[in-house]
């Protein structure tokens, strides 16, 4: 998501197809928000890639079936997901905390300050309404956004 972020930045007509392991409506969201024309899981066909690609070029956007259909449900089922409430800067944080990178490490990779990367924890921690890190992986493991590990 980063990623696309600095892309959209630079070129706001770039037509990118996000190609994922993640095959969880948060993540497809959130890069069609971000700017993504498209959004394929590496688990789906070869043909539904092609297919993204076609639709793309065609002026089109494009979302694997099996996830539009959990994206179009999500919109009818009234769920409070908590996670909406970050920036696409904090979800990215969110995420690299969840899967036990520090926050020196999260400031390196982000190319922010360490300083910066502490406050966005903290932000992040406050809309979840969350006090430890436990808490937080907690959440990233009940939404979808990292595994649990045996």
């Amino acid at each position: 998501l980063e990623t696309l972020h600095r892309i959209i930045a630079r070129d706001a007509n770039a037509r990118l197809i996000i190609f994922s392991m993640h095959n969880d409506n948060i993540y497809a969201a959130r890069a069609m928000q971000a700017g993504a024309k498209g959004y394929v899981v590496k688990t789906d066909a070869p043909e539904v890639l092609l297919e993204a690609v076609k639709q793309v070029l065609r002026g089109g956007r494009y979302i694997g079936h099996e996830l539009a259909q959990h994206l179009a449900m999500d919109r009818f089922i009234p769920t409070e997901n908590p996670l909406e409430k970050l920036s696409p800067r904090e979800f990215e944080v969110f995420r690299r905390i969840a899967e036990g990178v520090s926050l020196s490490g999260i400031a390196e990779q982000l190319h922010i300050g360490y300083k910066t990367a502490a406050n966005i924890q903290t932000q992040v921690r406050q809309k979840l309404n969350v006090q430890t890190t436990g808490q937080l992986v907690h959440m990233a493991i009940r939404f979808g956004i990292t595994q649990q590990r045996d």
